[in-house]
């Protein structure tokens, strides 16, 4: 018996329009095996013979994806295989081939019959049963299974997918049974095999009424608060599908507002009661409560008995009872304020009777609960006259004064109610001024005597005196020579003497004062000679004798000009930053009279700002360079530079040179240098790294030179300092040559 000639497929489906091959065994060995499809078994399909070792079909040597064999001899071979590109149309399509070998018994043999099986996607045939794509359901019914079906070849799988796209189930049935309202959401079931998948979704909607989910915020239930208080807004909260009318309810039962929001803002008393909040939808309806509590107080109530509001008495005389009374909720306490604020009794009555004059002011009647506090004032005046209370201030009683001296103002003081008048009498019995102020100024010695000070009211008169005792000293007389009261001169410069001089009698004694107060000389001679910076300012000559002093001053305004003060703060001559760091503020402290006018100069030497202060802020890349401050007056100028080096990365910098992101070039071709260029300080290192991640080359020159197909991929240039990384990438793709492919058609 001879060895049996089989047809096989290269797998159990075939993919429509992939290659698909079919292997025919011919253990005998065959010069010639033909391919037929059935149910036409005349007229052959394909064929493969071979010679001298090689395999040829219809349209010449076979080729890989057209046909192969293996060949036992020059002439003969025993596997041959055909590869196709079956379509749907193909599926159930039955083939076999025959051997054909004139050197055998056999000369023709058949092989058994193979039926392709072509795989088919679940398409279009995707469907749900029930057939419903939207389910409207409330919180706790029960959902009826959802089973997806669909027609495939090999079987689908099927997946269901909740609405947070989690798989939910690998089954073709959506078995949710009795809902939550979490479930609410698009269900999508997906089927799917080796050729392709479809899907198909569902939406489930759980409606759920407000339950016990309506809450308050504040979550207070009970406000307890004054007439005029502004009461928060409360805000009603509930969760409810579809969403719930909310409306708040007046203890009236009326509704207030449908909103959410109760605002009743500035509370009147009118105001209190329950207040509730109802949220209902198509499900059902939930409500809450708070109370809101108005208190008041004494307000404007408060009266006093009898009503009057001022009383004016004189000292020794009794003040009747007064009574305070207010309406409050609850009962107010009552207290009343002495003038000086203490308390004076703890009671709705004031009880001064016989009145004396410390107890003249305002009395304040304070009456209050837990919900407010109102109060009422009346005012005891309680005139008496100055007694003995009269006196001078100062309190000296006799004075001693220089001719052109000023005598302090002298102050009759007295204790009167209503008011004393106060007259001053000068030494000859004549009024000098209804004043309670003597006020003599520079004194002459024609003042000289006794000054009576008289005070009276309606009550009564006092009266108090002072002697005023007048000398004279130098006074207005001291001058200067020269007389000028203002020196301008440059440092180094040489000041003539000044000499000071005076009429006194006696004769006075002379200092000259520095400017520092100290005294310089005991002399009516100023001799500074060459002058220093440390010698400006104000000098006083003062002159004085037993019977006063006086003085005169004259200013020595000394200019220079900057020179070597110039100096910085902070003192640091170079800062080295990033961009985008914030330099501090930098101040130009310099020494100049008159004071000098300073500018910085930016790098460019271009003026910044006419300011000691150089501030740049958050630093920018061209803002690097020398800074000059230049400080000047009219007498000198000066400078100090301090630089400021900027760091940066190469950030969005980096580009290439060409600038293409895709080359398309064939095996064999030779790529162009690709130069990576970026802006960095300090310079940037660059490494070029390989399709597969590896580091190419540490230059920022990519050079590949002839491609081979191994070269295909995406490059990355990647260039970076101490500041920072930044990369860029381009692709490359290598073409492979070669001769068209051939397709065998089927019939």
């Amino acid at each position: 018996m001879t060895d049996a000639v089989t047809l096989t497929g290269s797998s159990e489906y075939a993919v429509p329009g992939s290659d698909f091959t079919l292997t025919c065994d011919v253990p005998e060995e065959a010069r010639l095996v033909k391919l037929f499809r059935r149910p036409d078994v005349s007229t052959r399909v394909s064929f493969i013979g071979v010679a001298s070792r090689r395999c040829s079909g219809p349209l010449g040597l076979c080729t890989p994806n057209v046909c192969s064999c293996v060949t036992s001899t020059r002439s003969s071979g025993s596997v041959f295989r055909w590869v196709i590109q079956p379509q749907t149309g193909d599926h159930g399509s039955v083939w076999f081939c025959r051997r054909i070998n004139n050197n055998l018994p056999d000369q023709i043999l058949d092989s058994p019959d193979f039926t392709l099986n072509v795989a088919d996607g679940p398409g279009a045939t995707a469907a749900l049963s029930p057939p419903d794509t939207a389910y409207t359901r409330n919180e706790g019914d029960t959902l009826p299974d959802i089973t997806c079906t669909a027609d495939c070849r090999p079987d689908c799988t099927f997946i269901w997918t909740k609405p947070d796209n989690t798989n939910f189930s690998a089954s073709a049935v959506l078995s949710l049974g009795q809902l939550d309202r979490s479930e609410n959401g698009t269900y999508r079931y997906t089927a799917g095999n080796e050729v392709g998948e479809s899907f198909i979704t569902t939406g489930v909607a759980v409606q759920y009424g407000p339950g016990t989910s309506t809450s308050l915020s504040p979550s207070v239930t009970s406000y307890t608060r004054t007439d005029g208080d502004t009461l928060p807004d409360i805000t009603c909260i509930t969760d409810c599908r579809p969403g719930c009318t909310i409306v708040w309810t007046k203890p009236d039962n009326t509704n207030l507002t449908a909103s959410p929001v109760l605002s009743l803002g500035q509370l009147d008393r009118s105001e209190q009661g329950m207040y509730r909040c109802t949220a209902w939808n198509v499900i059902g309806t939930s409500s809450i409560t708070t109370s809101v509590n108005v208190h008041y107080g004494p307000t404007t109530s408060i009266v006093m008995s009898p009503p009057d509001t001022t009383y004016t008495r004189t000292e020794g005389d009794t003040l009747p009872d007064i009574t305070c009374t207010a309406d409050c909720g609850p009962g107010c306490t009552f207290v009343w304020t002495k003038p000086d604020n203490t308390n004076f009794t703890v009671s709705p009555v004031l009880s001064l009777g016989q009145l004396d004059k410390t107890e003249h002011g305002t009395y304040r009647c304070t009456a209050w609960n837990a919900m407010g506090t109102s109060s009422i004032t009346t005012c005891v005046n309680v005139q008496y006259g100055p007694g003995t209370s009269t006196s001078l201030s100062p309190s000296v009683t006799s004075y001693t004064r220089t001719d052109g001296d000023t005598l302090p103002d002298i102050t009759c003081i007295t204790d009167c109610r209503p008011g004393c008048t106060i007259v001053w009498t000068k030494p000859d019995n004549t009024n000098l001024t209804a004043s309670p102020v003597l006020s003599l100024g520079q004194l002459d010695r024609s003042e000289q005597g006794m000054y009576r000070c008289t005070a009276w009211n309606v009550i009564g008169t006092s009266s108090i005196t002072t002697s005023v005792n007048v000398h004279y000293g130098p006074t207005t007389s001291i001058v200067m020579s020269p007389p000028d009261t203002t020196y301008t001169r440059t440092e180094g410069d040489t000041l003539p003497d000044i000499t000071c001089t005076a009429d006194c009698g006696p004769g006075c004694t002379f200092v000259w004062t520095k400017p520092d107060n100290t005294n310089f000389t005991v002399s009516p001679v100023l001799s500074l000679g060459q002058l220093d910076k440390t010698e400006h300012g104000t000098y006083r000559c003062t002159a004085w004798n037993a019977m006063g002093t006086s003085s005169i001053t004259t200013c020595v305004n000394v200019q220079y000009g900057p020179g070597t003060s110039t100096s910085l703060s902070p003192s640091v001559t170079s800062y080295t930053r990033t961009d985008g760091d914030t330099l501090p503020d930098i101040t130009c402290i310099t020494d100049c009279r008159p004071g000098c006018t300073i500018v910085w100069t930016k790098p460019d030497n271009t003026n910044l700002t006419a300011s000691p202060v150089l501030s740049l802020g958050q630093l920018d890349r061209s803002e690097q360079g020398m800074y000059r401050c230049t400080a000047w007056n009219v007498i000198g100028t000066s400078n100090i530079t301090t630089s400021v080096n900027v760091q940066y990365g190469p950030s969005t910098s980096i580009v290439m040179s060409p600038p293409d992101t895709t080359y398309t070039r064939t095996e064999g071709d030779t790529l162009p240098d690709i130069t990576c260029i970026a802006d960095c300080r300090p310079g940037c290192t660059f490494v070029w790294t390989k399709p597969e991640n590896t580091n190419l080359t540490a230059s920022p020159v990519l050079s590949l030179g002839q491609l081979d197909r191994s070269e295909q991929g995406m490059y990355r240039c990647t260039t970076w300092n101490v500041i920072g990384t930044s990369s860029i990438t381009t692709s490359v793709n290598v073409q492979c040559g070669g001769s068209g492919n051939i397709h065998l058609l089927l019939s």
